[in-house]
């Protein structure tokens, strides 16, 4: 014998599959932002380009803006103070794909990197274009006297080898400034 239900209860079990189906839905959709959205959960040991922005790696270049002016002293890597906006829009902007050094100029760098192997990263997780910004994770060490005889324009910045790669830093804004492909 097959007890027919009153239309309250009929409407009762449509009101609690209704809810119990949202909240399973409403569910679904938090994971999948938490998934997509949370850097180092959608694919592990890989960064998560959604949170980082995309990377590139350019292969050389220099800023004009770099070697013909010099940043304010007070200016930080983190400023939003609008000299300091401004000038890494400009060395961004005066960004060339060339590197104005002269032969006798790379002979040092790669001379000053045989001898200092042991220095040389081989990636980097972040952007190698010229005016991005090294992250302060990334060990950055000042430009040693014997090369600041022969980069006399980068003197007081920075730099770090990735690769075959030797990368010239500003040391204020932490903002690349020239790339320079320096192969083994």
């Amino acid at each position: 014998m097959v007890k027919d239900m009153t239309p309250r209860e009929e409407q009762q079990g449509t009101s609690t599959v209704f809810v119990w189906s949202t909240i399973v839905v409403i569910a679904a959709a938090v994971g999948l932002m938490v998934w997509f959205f949370v850097p180092g959960l959608s694919q592990p040991g890989t960064p998560n380009l959604a949170a980082n922005g995309s990377k590139s790696n350019e292969t050389q270049g220099s800023s004009v803006t770099a070697q013909v002016t010099k940043p304010v002293p007070t200016t930080t890597p983190r400023s939003t103070d609008p000299t300091t906006v401004g000038r890494n829009e400009r060395l961004t902007g005066s960004a060339s794909p060339d590197v104005n050094l002269t032969p006798d100029q790379i002979g040092a760098l790669k001379t000053y990197i045989n001898q200092h192997g042991d220095e040389r990263a081989q990636s980097a997780n972040f952007t190698i274009t010229v005016g991005a910004a090294v992250p302060g994770s990334a060990q950055l060490r000042d430009i040693p006297a014997q090369l600041a005889k022969s980069l006399p324009n980068f003197k007081s910045d920075q730099y770090i080898v990735v690769g075959d790669q030797f990368i010239i830093v500003e040391k204020q804004t932490r903002r690349i400034v020239a790339i320079v492909p320096v192969p083994a």
